[in-house]
C-alpha cells in the first residue's frame, strides 16, 4: 500500500469536491479505499461527497463505515452527523455532534453543525446562539458569517443579513454562498436589479449551484407575476413533502367535485360550468407553467454562460 500516493489522492479529492467536481473526487476516494478499506477519513469524505450528490442511502453506509473504523475521528463524527440529519435521524445526529463537540469544542464547523440540528428541531434561538458562538471563535471565518446571515434572513433581520454578506464577501469575494445571501437580502428589500446582478455573479462562478439558481428563479418570479404564481405554488408544494402534497392535491380535487355536483344539483348550471372551466384552467396552468418558467429562466441564464466564456 502506497501511503504517500493515498495521501495525495485524499488531498486532490478534497480539492475537487470543494470545487464541485464530486464525481472525480468520489472516484479518487474509492481508489484510496480499495487499498485501505479501514480508512476512516476516506469513508467519511466519501459520505459527504455522496450526500452532496443526494445519494443519501449510500452516504449513510459510508458514514457508518467511517465511524466503525474510528469512533473518535472528528471527520467521521462530522460526516455521520450530517448524514443522519439528511436522513432525519435526529437522535443519532445529536449523539455524534455531542461527541464531536467534546473532542473539538473550539472548531467553528462543529458549532455550525449543531446550529443546523437546532434549526431542524425548530429551536431558532439555540441555532442563533450556536452560530454567533461559531463566529466568536473565528471572527474572520466567512462561512460562519454566511451561516449566521442566513439565520438572520430567516428571522427577518434583513439588514443584519446584508451586513454579514458584505463582511463575508470582503473575506472571500468569490464565495457563491455569500453572493447568494447578499442577493437574497437585496431581493427581500425589493432591490430586484441588485439581486439579479449578485445572482449572475454567483452563477458565473458555479452555474450549477442550486441556491444561486433558486435565487434567480425568485427574481424571475418577482419580475413576472404570472409565472411567479406558479413558482410560489411549486415552492410551497415542494416544502410539504410528497405525502402531504398528495393529500393537498386529492383534497383540492374532492372540493372541486363536490362544488360542481352541489351547484349542479341546486340548479346553478352556469356556476357549475364556471367551476369546471376554472379547474381546467388551473390544471392547464400547472401543466404548462413549469415549461414556460424553465424557458424564461434558461433565456436569462444564456447571458451568464456567454459572459463566463469571455
Amino acid at each position: 500500500m502506497d501511503t504517500l500516493l493515498n495521501q495525495r489522492r485524499m488531498e486532490l479529492a478534497q480539492q475537487l469536491i470543494g470545487q464541485g467536481n464530486h464525481a472525480r473526487g468520489i472516484d479518487l476516494l474509492k481508489e484510496v479505499l480499495s487499498e485501505d478499506p479501514q480508512h476512516a477519513v476516506a469513508h467519511s469524505m466519501l459520505a459527504l461527497a455522496l450526500l452532496a450528490t443526494r445519494r443519501v442511502h449510500a452516504a449513510e453506509l459510508e458514514a457508518e463505515l467511517g465511524l466503525s473504523s474510528d469512533p473518535d475521528e472528528p471527520v467521521a463524527l462530522y460526516a455521520a452527523g450530517h448524514v443522519y440529519l439528511a436522513r432525519r435521524k435526529i437522535d443519532k445526529a445529536k449523539g455524534v455532534f455531542e461527541d464531536l463537540l467534546r473532542i473539538e469544542p473550539d472548531d467553528p464547523n462543529n458549532h455550525r453543525a449543531i446550529a443546523k440540528l437546532h434549526e431542524i428541531q425548530g429551536d431558532r434561538d439555540a441555532a442563533g446562539r450556536a452560530l454567533e458562538y461559531a463566529l466568536e471563535l473565528d471572527p474572520e471565518d466567512y462561512r460562519s458569517m454566511v451561516a449566521l446571515g442566513e439565520h438572520y434572513l430567516n428571522c427577518g433581520r434583513i439588514d443584519d443579513a446584508g451586513r454579514l454578506s458584505r463582511e463575508a464577501l470582503s473575506e472571500q469575494p468569490e464565495s457563491v454562498d455569500a453572493l447568494v445571501l447578499a442577493g437574497s437580502a437585496a431581493l427581500r428589500r425589493g432591490e430586484v436589479a441588485a439581486a439579479r446582478d449578485l445572482a449572475i455573479s454567483a452563477l458565473r462562478i458555479d452555474p450549477a449551484d442550486r441556491d444561486a439558481l433558486a435565487l434567480m428563479s425568485g427574481i424571475k418570479a418577482r419580475q413576472n407575476p404570472v409565472l411567479g404564481l406558479w413558482w410560489r405554488y411549486s415552492t410551497w408544494m415542494g416544502g410539504l413533502g410528497d405525502g402531504r402534497a398528495i393529500v393537498v392535491l386529492l383534497g383540492a380535487f374532492v372540493v372541486y367535485r363536490l362544488a360542481t355536483l352541489v351547484t349542479a344539483d341546486m340548479g346553478y348550471a352556469t356556476a357549475s360550468g364556471a367551476i369546471q372551466v376554472a379547474w381546467l384552467g388551473i390544471v392547464a396552468y400547472t401543466w404548462f407553467g413549469p415549461m414556460l418558467f424553465e424557458r424564461s429562466l434558461r433565456k436569462e441564464l444564456q447571458s451568464v454562460t456567454l459572459n463566463k466564456e469571455f
